[in-house]
């Protein structure tokens, strides 16, 4: 009889249906109560004015988050009604975007609660009003690990092993794949890169998520391409496995790995990164990973002349979403993940 489990996380990027995926591929059945919080308006001035004054006056950050949540509040509790009996596990990703009843409903059909804060603690300080209800509570951040109230567990991301095609590098379409969203501060970052490829003559994939056309037209950057939908989870991986090398540039409100890491792992492909962190690493080979400030290119064109150095197989699979699982879950035979320092 498969197992049961409750998932929830937000709906961004279709990152939910690749995990979805993943635990129904590994054999688990799944009930989800993901949804949609990043497409959140204010329905009038009114709740936008009281989220304002919630905030800076009564230092109350939760309030945005309970009027996302009501939309779908019915439908989710339909939902954690209609389970017969209890369910062997709950994990939820960014428990934050849950408010505590729901939490507690939650509690008391599972027989394991579990919770995964794949960004910063304090980023979403709503956070730490719920942490004691877990029974495990993993965080990607090593600084969060010193969180003094209650023991966390550390925890990586992690790559989506239902996907078994991998192409060899002398197959790929691309030198080079990046994709993300406008952040000012690392266009400039991009445009480096991007000079610097072509004067290499380098086939380069290079995009740009933007909502503004005012911020497409401060950097017109030849080489560079803007798109203004979001591309899937899946169509991303897609073009990352058409190409040899990977860019990540990190969030630098914290210092975890983002999940490219863990792509480029699995797919044998080399990554750019400005996340000193993975040195670190079990899977760190400098061949393999070059750490870039963004300015400074000395280096780099020996980097990407460079073969790809292949990783132990004992050490990919301790990323992959088949062990990451069994490790969150507590289930036997598991490769524990840490958080090197």
């Amino acid at each position: 009889m498969k197992k049961r489990i409750v998932l929830g996380l937000p709906k961004s990027f279709s990152m939910f249906e690749a995990i979805k995926k993943n635990m129904e591929f590994h054999g688990y059945d799944v009930i989800s109560i993901c949804y949609e919080d990043h497409r959140f308006r204010y329905k009038n001035f009114g709740q936008r004015l009281n989220n304002f004054f919630r905030k800076t006056l009564l230092q109350d950050k939760t309030y945005k988050n309970k009027l996302k949540f009501e939309q779908y509040r019915g439908e989710i509790e339909q939902k954690i009604e209609a389970i017969d009996g209890m369910v062997d596990y709950t994990l939820l990703i960014r428990p934050d975007i849950y408010p505590l009843d729901i939490l507690k409903m939650l509690k008391k059909q599972s027989d394991n609660f579990i919770a995964y804060q794949w960004d910063g603690l304090h980023r979403f300080p709503a956070i730490y009003s719920c942490i004691h209800l877990f029974d495990r509570f993993f965080v990607f951040d090593k600084i969060d690990l010193e969180y003094k109230k209650r023991k966390l567990l550390p925890l990586t991301n992690f790559y989506c092993d239902y996907d078994k095609e991998v192409i060899p590098q002398e197959a790929c379409e691309n030198d080079v794949f990046f994709i993300g969203s406008f952040i000012h501060k690392r266009m400039n970052k991009i445009q480096n890169f991007i000079e610097f490829g072509l004067k290499l003559n380098l086939k380069l994939d290079v995009n740009v998520f933007y909502t503004l056309e005012s911020d497409k037209e401060k950097y017109p950057i030849k080489g560079l391409k803007y798109i203004n939908e979001h591309m899937t989870y899946e169509n991303n991986i897609e073009q990352l496995k058409k190409s040899k090398i990977v860019i990540d540039f990190l969030n630098e409100t914290h210092k975890g790995l983002s999940f490219r890491t863990f792509e480029a792992l699995y797919y044998d492909k080399k990554l750019i990164t400005n996340n000193p962190a993975v040195k670190n690493y079990d899977f760190y080979k400098p061949e393999n990973i070059f750490i870039w400030d963004g300015y400074n290119l000395d280096g780099l064109e020996e980097f990407i002349r460079t073969p790809y150095s292949p990783i132990d197989k004992e050490i990919k699979f301790k990323y992959s979403f088949k062990n990451w699982l069994a490790y969150v879950l507590g289930d036997e035979g598991h490769t524990p993940i840490d958080l090197p320092h």
